[in-house]
């Protein structure tokens, strides 16, 4: 997406607010259709909602997860070990995903099968490229 792009910002639960950027240089810029469903979580998410803003990519499938929380990993005095979250995520539009998801780019939930999602997702870049 370009690097140093602003990618959106986690706030925690102290009401601090961190921005966060890409640290890499983006892998492609032209037509890209993403698969996703109800177990598509974290860093997926935050990556489909931003190649979708940035780049005019498109989402197909179910809704994601939602499940996009900064956590904190701390070592227990008998080396065992607990994660638990600190921050919230939101996108570069301010939008939260966690408990929210990321929705598809159809006008209703996709009830048609993994191959035909998959149809559909080559036919729509085809036609973006004027692919035959």
């Amino acid at each position: 997406m370009g690097k140093n792009k602003y990618v959106g910002y986690v706030e925690t639960y102290l009401k601090k607010r961190r921005n966060l950027h890409q640290k890499i240089n983006p892998l492609t810029e032209k037509n890209v259709a993403i698969l996703i469903s109800s177990a598509t979580s974290s860093s997926a998410e935050i990556f489909s909602s931003e190649m979708r803003s940035n780049f005019d990519a498109r989402i197909f499938g179910d809704r994601s997860s939602g499940q996009v929380l900064q956590s904190k990993k701390f070592t227990l005095p008998d080396g065992g070990v607990v994660q638990l979250p600190v921050g919230i995520f939101y996108d570069s539009r301010g939008n939260k995903i966690e408990g929210n998801g990321i929705n598809s780019d159809q006008d209703d939930r996709y009830q048609e099968s993994k191959d035909q999602l998959l149809i559909s997702a080559t036919d729509w870049i085809k036609s973006r490229d004027n692919i035959k």
